[in-house]
């Protein structure tokens, strides 16, 4: 699954489906729910600019529902996105109660603060949720430093992460296709486990990163 950004056409990312995805992958490029005057955006803001955690969550319904009709528990169901709908990818395979998938890339984007999104990093360890942060070191919109912080925070509880940087700004540059495409050619056809594709989860609970961990843009 592919998730646009802030204010991105869904339909510009689906065009660069063929330099981000491995031939064969069936691919699903949904819209976010919410539209802005300059295009649509995955959850809304607060007047201090964070994100309002009832819209999050309904972002979050509309990957579980497409998860949901394109998952068959044979093939790898991985979730790839750039800016904002990288945050959200990243919610989606870590938060408590996550979508049956295998991983997530984030291109460009950034962990959501927790008071938004309930995660369980501990569990995503557990599933062995692989994670991609892709990111431009010259990025100014979404600082850098928000992907090392994040893969430093994953590594800490076990969670499979690779991080890549390349030359660029906030853009899904050619060399950022071609990472995200080179990581999902790892992955191989397995089954998910039945507790996650089970929608009647045994949650565990986990420790929680602290507050500090998450901070970045909204």
């Amino acid at each position: 699954m592919l998730l646009h950004g802030f204010q991105d056409d869904p339909r510009e990312l689906a065009a660069l489906a063929p330099s981000l995805v491995p031939h064969g992958w069936r691919v699903s490029v949904p819209r976010a729910p919410r539209d802005t005057p300059a295009g649509p955006t995955w959850w809304d803001h607060d007047a201090d600019g964070t994100p309002v955690p009832d819209t999050v969550l309904e972002a979050l319904g509309v990957v579980e529902r497409v998860v949901g009709t394109g998952t068959d528990g044979a093939h790898p169901t991985v979730l790839v996105g750039f800016s904002q709908g990288g945050a959200l990818a990243l919610a989606a395979v870590l938060r408590r109660g996550a979508v049956a998938a295998h991983g997530a890339a984030c291109v460009s984007g950034f962990l959501l603060d927790p008071h938004a999104v309930d995660y369980d990093v501990r569990a995503a360890s557990d599933r062995g949720t692989r994670v991609l942060l892709a990111h431009g070191d010259d990025d100014r919109v979404v600082d850098p430093q928000l992907a090392r912080s994040a893969a430093r925070l994953l590594g800490r509880h076990g969670v499979p992460v690779e991080l890549t940087e390349q030359a660029g700004g906030h853009v899904l540059s050619a060399a950022l296709c071609e990472e995200v495409r080179r990581w999902l050619g790892a992955f191989a056809p397995q089954p998910l486990s039945e507790s996650t594709l089970s929608e009647s989860r045994s949650l565990s609970r986990s420790e929680k990163p602290s507050r500090s961990d998450w901070s970045g843009p909204k």
